[in-house]
């Protein structure tokens, strides 16, 4: 009798084992279900009639923010962008290296802000059709005529903060260079001149400013392909890529695109 109320317990423990090994399973499966399933950022931006950006705050001609207001080019292409989808536009100043993290710790919907396609930004982030280019330029005193990279190994030169990722790596990797960041351009003629910085690297709408100083000339750099920049989102909003991609590739064939990015 012993043996067999022994044996009914062991097999009441195996049968209540099995149960709760069933139980959660399908906890676990329904955890993970819902963890997989995430909302599409298109879906959000429609239904609540609002589309969080994320744009460089620091003053530059392409974006800014004053008191809470953005202006700037690419402030006003990414209002297109709403104005197309229907929704409002509400922007997030971060600095230009922060602004892939501001999408994937969810404060911005999409990013942009001379963002260049690259292939490490494709591998982190689903990335849009381009809707501008840039070309670096290097400032230099008015008779110096290095427009290449290498003239400036071994020498200090000056970067503008607002230069992407590639290049700031191609600044960077000239043969013992020495490489001072400006967050404004205002202090640049006096530091070529003084010999501070042997030249200075920036975007064209930086150059053509200094470029008016009669001390002062700009050169593309030589050998450097045209940047491409793009609007950058989580790679899980693919209908939003699609989407942006679609508004992109209307406004470029009505010209809109052009008169916008270069007034």
């Amino acid at each position: 009798v012993t043996v067999r109320k022994g044996q009914v317990r062991v097999m009441g423990l195996k049968k209540m084992r099995i149960a709760v090994g069933i139980v959660l399973l399908v906890v676990l499966a329904t955890g993970c279900s819902s963890g997989e399933k995430r909302a599409d950022s298109l879906e959000l931006i429609q239904k609540d009639g609002v589309m969080s950006v994320a744009v460089p705050g620091n003053n530059s001609p392409y974006s800014a923010m004053s008191q809470g207001a953005a202006s700037g080019t690419e402030v006003e292409f990414a209002k297109k962008l709403g104005e197309k989808l229907g929704v409002q536009v509400r922007f997030t100043g971060v600095e230009p290296s922060g602004l892939e993290q501001a999408v994937l710790d969810g404060n911005a919907q999409i990013a942009l802000g001379r963002i260049a396609w690259s292939d490490g930004l494709k591998n982190r982030m689903a990335v849009s059709s381009a809707y501008d280019t840039g070309r670096l330029f290097v400032v230099t005193a008015k008779g110096n005529f290095s427009c290449t990279t290498g003239a400036f190994a071994s020498a200090s030169v000056g970067a503008s903060q607002m230069l992407s990722e590639p290049a700031g790596i191609l600044v960077n990797g000239i043969d013992g260079v020495t490489v001072v960041r400006y967050d404004s351009p205002d202090t640049v003629e006096e530091d070529i001149l003084s010999g501070k910085i042997q030249g200075y690297f920036c975007y064209e709408n930086q150059a053509g400013e200094l470029m008016k100083r009669p001390s002062l000339q700009a050169q593309s750099v030589s050998g450097v392909l045209a940047e491409q920049y793009v609007v950058v989102m989580d790679q899980a909003d693919e209908n939003l890529k699609h989407q942006i991609d679609g508004m992109i590739g209307q406004m470029a064939e009505s010209g809109e695109l052009e008169e916008l990015m270069n007034p």
